[in-house]
């Protein structure tokens, strides 16, 4: 497994231990016709290199995580969401992932940003 594919596994594992979760997509799904809500994924979005000199670089990943849940109810859903985000957060916040198992030199700060919806059907 591959760099990229290692730190994906990491991150999506580490998530899934938020028992919350009813399941768990290593990548945007097209479409979601599961009824196992709340649904997470999570994706590489970019990788930046940023040269420090001839011979080095700090390589950084990004992997986005989404969270899914249906808003029928949106006061149930704001709950349930924001409740989501805090123990995801938690999780790969914690000094006990800040390597990723040793797969990286250090983990950045979490930002948290809304995304659009999904269509569940």
């Amino acid at each position: 497994m591959g760099k990229i594919d290692t730190l994906h596994q990491k991150i999506f594992d580490l998530v899934a231990t938020v028992t919350a979760f009813q399941q768990g997509f290593l990548e945007r799904p097209k479409e979601i016709t599961s009824e196992g809500l709340p649904a997470y994924t999570v994706f590489l979005d970019h990788i930046e290199n940023e040269p420090s000199s001839n011979v080095t670089n700090k390589r950084t990943y990004y992997f986005g995580i989404e969270l899914i849940y249906d808003k029928e109810n949106l006061d149930t859903t704001q709950t349930v969401v924001s409740d989501l985000v805090s123990s995801v957060m938690d999780v790969l916040e914690d000094s006990d992932n800040y390597s990723l198992s040793g797969n990286a030199h250090f983990t950045e700060p979490i930002k948290v940003e809304r995304l659009e919806d999904y269509l569940i059907g």
